[in-house]
């Protein structure tokens, strides 16, 4: 029997956040019945409506911030940064490109994806560091580059090119950012990473690109189902010096993945927002203990809330 309803396409919102001054981008997202006709949040109380819709709205939020580590996966981190802060801290250029969405499972309040993140910055001293690094494997001085600048391929040192598959990046700065609400981050995922420096020009420009998959926890709420909307919450923590603030770039549905229709049963993905926020470690921690739990005992020595957690 037909379902007179259709399936609404989870909207995928990319939330940076940083040391910034807070805005916000609103979404509307619009989706299709089986007959093609478009829909808003609304649906026909008559069963036999030429555009019956189950709106379900699904914002998939990439959260990033300084704050503490709270858990871990089974592959290595990700985003493992390394190498000396800049003296001066930079902003940090975020790209989020939704390579797959795996699974939505409402039941279980998870989800899964495989995420293209793309991060840049300027860095002066990247150039040199690269070409030193990279002389050094070339010449012997280093047995072996911890680092290569792309997980593509071996290095060669026979090559006299910069390109990324022939270059080392075992010295340049790299922020390091964690996963705070990842439930699993498979181990047989083969984790593809570059990293791009301006070795041409003076820009001093620096790009990392890194493919993500994870199955993250986070809640929903189902109070006005059908017509429910839900937050999936992708939260990354900013956890070295050197960065001052994320700002949000480019972002697409789909990428590098051809053919037509849903890319999950019963689900479409319809946009992407980058949405940057201020958030520190003292703030975050006060808030959800008054909203959620109850003060810190006055004679605690060393209180959650006190000056050693004040971490901006």
């Amino acid at each position: 029997k037909a379902n007179p309803f259709t399936r609404m396409s989870p909207v995928t919102v990319v939330q940076a956040l940083g040391e910034g001054a807070d805005s916000a981008m609103a979404v509307v997202p619009r989706c299709r019945g089986s007959d093609g006709c478009a829909a808003k949040a609304t649906r026909s109380p008559h069963k036999g409506s030429a555009c019956a819709v189950r709106f379900r709205q699904l914002t998939l939020l990439c959260l990033m911030a300084t704050l503490a580590q709270v858990c871990s996966g089974q592959m290595q981190d990700p985003l493992k940064g390394q190498g000396t802060p800049p003296e001066t801290p930079v902003p940090v250029y975020v790209s989020a490109m939704l390579e797959r969405m795996l699974e939505i499972d409402d039941k279980n309040y998870r989800f899964e994806n495989v995420m293209y993140l793309y991060l840049s910055w300027t860095d002066p001293r990247a150039k040199q560091v690269v070409i030193d690094a990279t002389d050094a494997y070339r010449n012997g001085s280093v047995e072996t580059c911890r680092r290569p600048c792309s997980s593509a391929v071996e290095l060669d040192r026979d090559q006299v090119q910069f390109l990324p598959q022939y270059s080392c990046c075992d010295s340049i700065w790299l922020p390091s950012i964690g996963i705070m609400n990842a439930y699993e981050l498979p181990g047989g995922r083969l984790q593809h990473y570059d990293f791009f420096v301006d070795i041409e020009g003076d820009s001093g420009a620096v790009g990392w690109s890194t493919t993500i998959q994870a199955a993250y926890f986070t809640p929903m709420y189902f109070r006005n189902f059908p017509f429910d909307s839900q937050n999936l919450i992708m939260q990354f923590q900013n956890k070295a010096d050197g960065v001052t603030q994320f700002i949000p770039s480019a972002t697409s549905t789909r990428w590098l993945i051809e053919g037509r229709g849903d890319i999950v049963s019963g689900w479409n993905v319809t946009n992407i927002g980058i949405y940057p926020k201020q958030a520190s470690t003292q703030d975050r921690m006060k808030q959800v203990i008054s909203e959620f739990g109850s003060s810190a005992n006055p004679d605690d020595p060393m209180a959650l809330t006190g000056k050693a957690f004040d971490i901006e």
